[in-house]
C-alpha cells in the first residue's frame, strides 16, 4: 500500500495536466469543421509532411537535453544545460533549412519550416523546465493558448492562395505562443558562457549519444510511413492527417506530458515503487485509450457530414488505426521509464525496431500491391505489436533492477 501511496500525487498533477490538454482538444475540435471547410485535403496532406519534418527536427534537436533537464537533481543549475540545449535547437533549425532546400521547396516553405523547428526546440526545453519548477499548471495554460492560436491562426489565414503555407504559419504561431507562456515569466538567466555550456553537454552527453539515433529512427519511420500514404494520393494523406488531428494530436499531447511526469516522478521514487508506478499509469492510460476507442468508433460517419465533402475517406482510415491509437496512447508514457531505469540502450534498439517494422508494412504495400486500406491495416497491426513489445521490455527492465538492487 506504501508503494501506491507515494505515487498518489503524480496522479493529481497528471490530472491537472490531463485536464488542461482536454480543454485544448476541446477548443481545437470546436474550430476544426470551420477549418476543414475552408482547406482542401490536398494542402492538408502536404502540409503534414511539412510539419511532421519540422515538429520531428524540433525535438530531436534538444538532443534529448529536455529529457537530461527532467532527471537532473533539483539541486543542480539548469542555466548551463538549457544554453547547451538551446543553441543545438538553432543550429538545428538551419542545417534542415539547409537540407530541405536541395528538394526544391519553396522558400516561404523553408522559412516556415526553420521557424517551426526552432519554436518546436523551444517548447520542448520549455517543457521540460516548467516541469522541474512551476509543475503541469503553467504548462497546462501553455497546451491550451497552443490549441487556441492554431486554430484562430488557421481561419485567418484561410484566404492565402498557398494554403500549405497558410497552415505551416498557423502551426509555427502556435509553438510561438506556448513558448511565449513558458520563457517571458522566467527571470533573465545570468550569462552562462560557452564553457560552461560545453561542461553540461559533456557531462550529459550520453542522452543524445544513446538517444539520438534510436529517435531519428523514429521520426525516419513517421517520415517513411506518411510518404507511402501520399504516393496514394495528397488528398488521401489530408484524410490521414485529418484522422490524426482528431486521435494522434490529442492523444499525443495527453501522453507526451505524462510521460515527462512520469519520468521525474520514477527518477525520484525507490526502486522497489518504479514498476507500480509503471503498472498503474499504463492500465489508466489503456482505461482512457479503450473508452475513446469505444465512443469514436460509431461517431466515425460524422466527420463528413460535419467538416463536408472531401473527407470521406477518412471514416475508414479512423475505423482501421483506432485499436493501434489506443495501444500506442497507453504506451507511449511509460517509454521513458526505460530511460529511468537505465534502459537507454533498451530504447534505442526499440525505435530501430519500429523503423524495421514501418519499412516492412511499405514492403509488403509495394510487393503486394496494397490498396490504401490494407496498407494501412498491416501498418496498425504491426506497430500495435512494436508497442506491446515496448511494453513488455520496460516492465522487463524495471524488474531486473529490482532484482539487482
Amino acid at each position: 500500500m506504501r508503494r501506491f501511496e507515494l505515487a498518489r500525487p503524480f496522479f493529481r498533477e497528471a490530472i491537472q495536466l490531463s485536464l488542461a490538454s482536454a480543454a485544448a482538444q476541446a477548443v481545437a475540435l470546436a474550430f476544426s469543421p470551420a477549418v476543414l471547410r475552408r482547406y482542401g485535403a490536398g494542402a492538408f496532406g502536404v502540409s503534414s509532411i511539412l510539419i511532421a519534418v519540422s515538429g520531428s527536427v524540433g525535438q530531436l534537436s534538444c538532443l534529448k537535453y529536455d529529457l537530461a533537464l527532467l532527471s537532473l537533481p533539483r539541486e543542480r543549475e539548469e542555466g548551463p544545460l538549457l544554453e547547451a540545449a538551446l543553441v543545438s535547437v538553432a543550429a538545428s533549425a538551419l542545417l534542415m533549412g539547409a537540407a530541405v532546400s536541395i528538394f526544391g521547396t519553396s522558400g516561404t516553405h523553408i522559412l516556415l519550416m526553420i521557424l517551426a523547428a526552432a519554436a518546436v526546440g523551444c517548447y520542448t526545453i520549455g517543457s521540460a523546465v516548467c516541469l522541474r519548477g512551476p509543475g503541469p499548471g503553467l504548462l497546462g495554460r501553455a497546451v491550451l493558448l497552443r490549441s487556441a492560436l492554431q486554430a484562430a491562426a488557421q481561419l485567418s489565414f484561410s484566404g492565402w492562395e498557398d494554403q500549405t503555407a497558410a497552415l505551416l504559419a498557423a502551426y509555427l504561431i502556435s509553438y510561438c505562443g506556448g513558448c511565449a507562456v513558458l520563457f517571458l515569466k522566467r527571470s533573465p538567466p545570468r550569462r552562462i558562457g560557452w564553457r560552461s555550456a560545453a561542461r553540461a553537454a559533456a557531462e550529459f552527453r550520453e542522452y543524445p549519444l544513446l538517444l539520438l539515433p534510436g529517435a531519428l529512427a523514429f521520426h525516419c519511420a513517421a517520415w517513411l510511413h506518411q510518404g507511402t500514404v501520399l504516393r496514394y494520393d495528397p488528398a488521401s494523406l489530408g484524410c490521414y492527417a485529418v484522422v490524426e488531428r482528431l486521435l494522434a494530436a490529442p492523444m499525443a499531447m495527453l501522453s507526451s506530458a505524462v510521460g515527462q511526469l512520469f519520468l521525474r516522478w520514477i527518477c525520484g521514487l525507490p526502486e522497489p515503487g518504479r514498476r507500480p508506478l509503471y503498472d498503474r499509469v499504463s492500465l489508466s492510460m489503456l482505461a482512457i485509450g479503450g473508452a475513446a476507442c469505444f465512443c469514436l468508433y460509431p461517431a466515425a460517419p460524422l466527420i463528413p457530414r460535419i467538416f463536408g465533402g472531401g473527407w470521406e475517406e477518412a471514416v475508414e482510415i479512423m475505423r482501421v488505426l483506432l485499436p493501434f491509437f489506443a495501444v500506442r496512447f497507453a504506451v507511449a508514457p511509460v517509454a521513458s521509464g526505460l530511460i529511468a531505469a537505465d534502459g537507454r540502450r533498451a530504447l534505442a534498439c526499440w525505435q530501430l525496431l519500429m523503423l524495421l517494422l514501418t519499412s516492412s508494412a511499405v514492403l509488403l504495400a509495394n510487393f503486394r500491391g496494397l490498396s490504401l486500406l490494407p496498407y494501412l491495416a498491416a501498418y496498425g497491426f504491426l506497430m500495435t505489436a512494436g508497442y506491446l513489445i515496448l511494453w513488455c521490455w520496460g516492465r522487463a527492465v524495471l524488474e531486473r533492477r529490482k532484482r539487482i538492487v
